[in-house]
């Protein structure tokens, strides 16, 4: 069954960067750092901004949106060959 708006999902997040990326999920802000990951249960429409500069991405930037097709999986950003980036 597919997760409704409300619904919180777990995703796992993983940044394929070279760089430790900052970034705001939910209203919360993560650290994470290079080829390193981080599990989150969001609701679905969540967006993943990077929180602060780096190589990659201005504050602020959307790095991803958290789609219910997305509940369970492993979610990559800060790269360029990925198919689920988002970016």
């Amino acid at each position: 069954m597919a997760a409704r708006g409300n619904d919180k999902v777990p995703v796992h997040l993983v940044n394929k960067g070279e760089e430790t990326q900052d970034i705001k999920v939910d209203g919360r802000i993560y650290l994470v750092q290079p080829h390193a990951s981080l599990d989150v249960k969001v609701p679905v429409g969540s967006v993943v901004y990077a929180a602060g500069k780096s190589a990659g991405h201005q504050d602020g930037d959307k790095l991803i949106t958290i789609t219910p097709e997305m509940k369970g999986t492993t979610v990559y950003f800060n790269c360029v060959d990925c198919t689920a980036s988002g970016s």
